[in-house]
């Protein structure tokens, strides 16, 4: 069946329902998605050592590793991410700053992670 020029398409109680049902839930997961709680602190792995950091204090740390690789990474406003690395592929440096829990960053060839953890113990795990 063709539509003319002047036949539309009438929307009945029921559809109205189900739009907005949709709509209603799609809203719910956006807000369920931007409530992830934010990490608590930076834990930094390197070949031999761990050291962890508050992410709400500003800071850069530079890590030498066991094998001579050179990382700076930078807290700051509550993210942290790699500002310079020595080795080749530099994906640690191209990766976006991280923030949300369990979140973290890794150099291969310089032994070294960043992640963000959060203070509060999952309860599902418990």
């Amino acid at each position: 069946m063709k539509l003319l020029k002047n036949d539309f398409i009438s929307l009945k109680k029921g559809d109205f329902i189900i739009i907005a049902a949709v709509l209603l839930i799609a809203g719910i997961a956006v807000l369920l998605i931007m409530r992830q709680n934010s990490g608590g602190y930076v834990k930094i792995t390197s070949f031999s050592d761990t050291s962890t950091y508050p992410i709400n204090e500003d800071r850069n740390i530079e890590i030498i590793g066991d094998n001579g690789g050179h990382n700076l990474v930078v807290i700051s406003d509550g993210k942290v991410w790699v500002k310079e690395a020595d080795c080749k592929n530099r994906i640690c440096v191209n990766h976006k700053p991280v923030y949300k829990n369990h979140e973290s960053i890794v150099c291969l060839p310089n032994h070294l992670v960043v992640e963000v953890v959060n203070n509060k113990s999952n309860e599902i795990d418990n």
